[in-house]
């Protein structure tokens, strides 16, 4: 089987796309190449495969405009083994979630969460749109627009739990973009800590950002 991923190391890089060729069964002879890859349908490269028993990998290095892209391979085959095809794809992002959250939450009370969206990868001009924060209590959710800044101020209460209570609480904040900027999110990793009224909350660290 085949595996073609792509990946941004870091903003504004090239991307890194990735092939991995695996066999299965109880023979593996050496696996070698090439892989004809497009993505697309207009950028076109032939990368040759570090060869192995049974399996083979190969990286490409192509600046990519933010967008969807979609990629196909096509494996050469060699003595041993039959040409094919696999396919996969992602998402070059133009904005990064930068998001404020609390420290701890407690039941009851309010708390605040701070959200801008920030063009990266080249991107110029504003965020506008919508964001929306949930975590694992249904009431607990919220929508807002941005601001003329491309940022959003939200603020809750926290619910009390219907059933036993969590020592923390895995937040998420959703982009849905605009036309322009596309859509994004983030998870809190950590977990936020929760607790009810006066009892002290799991120990946690601030919550960092996670792209997804």
């Amino acid at each position: 089987m085949g595996m073609i991923t792509l990946g941004q190391r870091r903003e504004g890089e090239p991307v890194t796309v990735s092939v991995a060729l695996s066999m299965v069964g109880s023979s593996r002879p050496t696996l070698s190449g090439t892989v004809d890859i497009v993505v697309d349908d207009s950028i076109r490269h032939t990368v040759t495969l570090t060869p192995g028993a049974g399996q083979g990998t190969a990286t490409w290095a192509v600046s990519l405009a933010p967008g969807v892209h979609r990629t196909t391979a096509t494996y050469s085959g060699n003595e041993f083994y039959q040409p094919f095809s696999f396919s996969g794809g992602t998402t070059i992002q133009n904005g990064r979630l930068e998001v404020t959250p609390p420290e701890r939450i407690v039941a009851g009370q309010t708390y605040t969460v701070r959200v801008k969206v920030v063009p990266i990868n080249g991107a110029t001009g504003t965020p506008s749109g919508t964001v929306r924060l949930s975590h694992g209590f249904w009431p607990d959710q919220a929508t807002a627009t941005l601001d003329g800044t491309g940022s959003a101020t939200v603020t809750l209460t926290a619910s009390f739990p219907s059933g036993n209570t969590p020592s923390a609480l895995v937040m998420f904040v959703e982009y849905l973009g605009d036309g322009t900027f596309l859509p994004n999110s983030w998870t809190a990793v950590p977990a936020i800590p929760y607790s009810l009224p006066d009892s002290s909350p799991a120990d946690g660290e601030t919550p960092e950002q996670a792209r997804t």
